[in-house]
């Protein structure tokens, strides 16, 4: 795969699978990215505290990170 998959872009097993292995850690102290049905999965490094939210709710947060920011220019 070229570009990093989302998990709603995923269409097929082996997509699922490049995403599995694309968003699994590969060195300890790394957070990973997991799904099943409607719900994403942050699993923590150890010693750390994993989470669940809905996937409508990550995907938004996802695209909110990937959209153009714009940057503030601090008041006088």
């Amino acid at each position: 795969m070229s570009k990093t998959m989302r998990p709603y872009d995923v269409k097929d097993t082996d997509e699922f699978l490049q995403m599995e292995s694309d968003n699994h850690p590969r060195k300890p102290g790394k957070w990973s990215i997991l799904h099943s049905g409607r719900h994403i999965s942050l699993i923590a490094p150890y010693g750390e505290r994993s989470i669940s939210i809905p996937r409508d709710q990550f995907n938004a947060i996802v695209d909110w990170y990937l959209k153009p920011q714009t940057v503030r220019e601090p008041r006088p």
